[in-house]
């Protein structure tokens, strides 16, 4: 008797709301422009007050869709919304924001108190763009962004980077090392200053001191006076730099360095590097010692950097001697880098931040460097960052009293740069 009302309840609802289907599921297409506008609106208010720097890839003129799902209790259920833009590409609304929108609306928009259509009913052939996987498509963002600017309106490490965000759009940067290359934070003395946006930064490096900790024996990479410029896309990237030491004094060198010899000088005067890239799902939302869920990218790719060594002139104060540089595959490193974030939560935040890179140079030069990143408040996070270089560089650095060739070892060493986040 039990089995023959469920059967009929299933039978009414179906005569009822039409089109479910064998796995319970129903799908429609809101056609009532106007309410779609409102509900999408509404969405959108309710995104940019709980993250007022959110990307806005849903608009207002996109196509609203539903699902619904059959529950074990025989009820209709919300299971998702999407917005089908003019080109094609589906995304998903953020269900967490979904949660916050006014009730009586969602209300409607389940009860179909408007004109739709069943998504079967549709004439799929209306396509102009290719569907973009939109889960795919958002964990590249998400994990994306969070290592190439900020979600936030302000993010501010003490002392790694700091990112002010202008509008959606655009973003004042300030950022310490030439990660691009390999040398990170207290790695390579030098702060890139200059403008971020979704894909390209383009920056002006110039000459700081150390941030962070050494190797007691370390020489981080010098810095000079240059411009750079990095872009970033869902599956390519890369980076150009421009450094030259003429720009720098025997004063300015002994200043930054922290050292009264500085007759040993080693700066990178030019340097790109280009990438392919992929995004993949990993971890899990069961409770205990696991990976929170995320998203996984991975950097493939390879890095020319080019090194200079001297020292400033002791017969002019703006005039630097060239001893020695690097020449063929010693200029050449191969580049791995993963990168992960965890999932956003509701509070628009991912928990935690990780990144591994290595730079392994075709003749032995090369490093190895972690981070770690956690969120213990909504304002603030722990970031950690270290690097080891395991080989060096010889350059030639004259000759002796008899002739023969004096070499100079230049070994960047280990480093650790721990930071504070504050967001705003």
């Amino acid at each position: 008797m039990k089995k023959i009302f469920l059967l009929f309840i299933t039978v009414l609802l179906s005569f009822s709301f039409g089109q479910i289907d064998d796995n319970g599921r129903l799908d429609w297409a809101v056609r009532d422009r106007e309410f779609s506008r409102e509900i999408l609106r509404a969405y959108i208010d309710a995104l940019t007050e709980a993250d007022p720097m959110a990307d806005l890839t849903i608009q207002e003129t996109d196509e609203l869709r539903v699902t619904m799902q059959l529950s074990d209790d025989n009820k209709l259920e919300l299971k998702q919304l999407m917005a089908k833009n003019r080109s094609g590409q589906l995304n998903k609304l953020i269900e967490s924001v979904v949660i916050k929108m006014d009730s009586e609306l969602i209300e409607k928009l389940i009860n179909r108190q408007y004109k739709w259509d069943y998504l079967s009913d549709l004439d799929v052939g209306n396509y102009t763009g290719e569907i973009v996987n939109v889960f795919e498509e958002r964990n590249h963002k998400q994990v994306r962004d969070a290592f190439w600017w900020t979600h936030r309106r302000v993010n501010m490490s003490v002392p790694a980077e700091t990112y002010v965000r202008i509008n959606p759009k655009w973003a004042f940067s300030i950022e310490f090392g030439r990660e691009d290359i390999g040398f990170i934070g207290a790695s390579s003395q030098t702060m890139n200053l200059g403008l971020t946006t979704e894909i390209f930064k383009s920056f002006l490096i110039i000459p700081v001191g150390i941030v962070g900790v050494k190797s007691e024996e370390a020489h981080p990479l010098d810095g000079s006076y240059g411009a750079g410029l990095k872009f970033d896309s869902p599956q390519f990237g890369g980076s150009v730099t421009f450094q030259d030491m003429m720009f720098r004094n025997n004063q300015d060198i002994n200043f930054y360095n922290g050292k009264t010899d500085s007759s040993k000088v080693v700066y990178n005067s030019y340097s790109g590097s280009i990438y392919y890239s992929f995004t993949s799902r990993i971890g899990s939302d069961d409770k205990g010692f696991r990976l929170p869920l995320g998203s996984l990218r991975i950097h493939l790719g390879f890095v020319f950097a080019q090194f200079h060594y001297g020292n400033p002139s002791l017969e002019s104060d703006q005039a630097f001697n060239l001893k020695d540089q690097t020449e063929g595959l010693s200029n050449f490193q191969g580049l791995i880098r993963a990168e992960y974030a965890s999932d956003m939560n509701e509070n628009m935040y991912n928990d935690w931040k990780s990144s591994f890179q290595l730079n392994l140079g075709f003749q032995g030069f090369g490093n190895v460097q972690f981070s770690l990143s956690k969120t213990i408040l909504k304002w603030m996070s722990f970031n950690l960052s270290t690097s080891y270089f395991w080989n060096g560089i010889n350059f030639e650095d004259g000759v002796d009293e008899l002739g023969e060739p004096i070499e100079y070892n230049w070994n960047p060493g280990w480093y650790v740069t721990p930071s504070i986040s504050i967001y705003l």
